[in-house]
């Protein structure tokens, strides 16, 4: 039974391990190793990561290349078809699709996130945060683990965190303008004290129950 969870878990690090690597925009230079991904996954019954590996595996990241036949190009143009295109709904981009899948496992990620957030931009970060903060996942180790020195604005209402996490946290993001602690029953007078010791461009705080 060990050894099967041990198994399970390594399948689950190699899956976001290739979300890591899309959302921090390096994915192209590993497409032609997702083959092997791909294979490993067929010995996991997860539906939703062989899914996903068959589509990223014929995923085309050239821009510059004419994907659009003649015939397809002269269909959209055809009169008879007017708005054709601006009717066509906007797919989800990679990354949203991927930050997605990020939050519905976030569970299953959260013992290691703090090796994994290291693969992530700020921005990415701060969106795992709010997915943690509305799943009632965010604490001292989410939120320390996701910290980030870019972060300009940070929500971390109605969750676990304490006077620790908020101060370590600080300690990061020393360009915090705006942040909301309201709700927070762990946070105290000392926390906010060393904030303001830390975070100089703090202009708004909301806070209280």
């Amino acid at each position: 039974m060990e050894k099967r969870s041990r198994k399970k878990k390594s399948y689950t690090v190699v899956y976001f391990w290739f979300l890591i690597r899309i959302l921090s925009g390096s994915f192209s230079f590993w497409l032609p190793h997702f083959r092997l991904f791909s294979i490993l996954m067929d010995n996991n019954k997860g539906k939703a990561t062989k899914t996903l590996a068959t589509s990223l595996q014929n995923l085309n990241l050239n821009p510059q290349s004419n994907f659009k036949s003649k015939s397809s190009i002269a269909v959209i143009n055809h009169p008879q078809f007017p708005g054709f295109l601006s009717k066509k709904k906007k797919p989800q981009s990679l990354v949203n699709l991927c930050i997605g899948v990020l939050g519905r496992h976030l569970e299953d990620i959260i013992e290691d996130l703090e090796e994994i957030a290291i693969g992530l931009p700020g921005d990415i970060k701060l969106a795992v945060a709010a997915i943690a903060r509305r799943r009632k996942l965010l604490n001292d180790d989410v939120l320390i683990a996701l910290a980030d020195a870019s972060w300009e604005i940070l929500d971390v209402s109605g969750s676990d965190v304490s006077d620790f996490g908020l101060i370590k946290a600080a300690e990061v993001c020393r360009f915090i303008k705006a942040l909301d602690i309201s709700r927070c029953t762990k946070i105290t007078a000392i926390g906010i004290s060393e904030l303001v010791k830390h975070c100089h461009s703090l202009e708004t705080l909301r806070c209280g129950y």
